[in-house]
C-alpha cells in the first residue's frame, strides 16, 4: 500500500568544498557546504549553500528571494540541526509540495538524506 511514484521520492546529499587552503594550516581555509537534492523523476531542488559570512561581497546587491540557491551562514560551514530544520521547513517542503501540486500528485513524499 505504501507505493510511491518517482516524483514523490527525493534524494538529498551534502558536499563540502574547500578552497584557499594554506599549506601549513588547514583550519584557516575557506569552506562551503552544499546540499543538493532532487527526485527520481528529475526535478531538482534549490541548492542549499552554507558559508561563514552573513553578507558575502558577491551577494551584496542581490535579494535573497531572487537567488537560485537557499543561502545561510554559520560560523563553521558544517550543518547544524537548526540549519537543517530551517532548510527542511522553508525550502524543501514548499518546493516538494509545489511540485506535487503541479503534477497533481498527493503530497506524500519519501526522502533519503546522506
Amino acid at each position: 500500500d505504501n507505493k510511491y511514484f518517482p516524483g514523490q521520492i527525493f534524494y538529498v546529499n551534502k558536499i563540502g568544498l574547500l578552497w584557499k587552503q594554506p599549506v601549513k594550516n588547514l583550519r584557516h581555509s575557506d569552506c562551503v557546504l552544499l546540499l543538493l537534492g532532487g527526485n527520481v523523476a528529475g526535478f531538482k531542488l534549490k541548492l542549499f549553500l552554507i558559508y561563514n559570512s552573513g553578507n558575502p561581497r558577491t551577494l551584496k546587491n542581490v535579494s535573497k528571494h531572487s537567488l537560485l540557491i537557499y543561502y545561510h551562514h554559520n560560523k563553521t560551514p558544517w550543518r547544524t540541526s537548526a540549519l537543517f530544520e530551517d532548510w527542511l521547513l522553508n525550502c524543501f517542503v514548499p518546493q516538494a509540495r509545489e511540485y506535487c501540486k503541479q503534477k497533481t500528485t498527493s503530497f506524500k513524499i519519501f526522502y533519503f538524506y546522506f
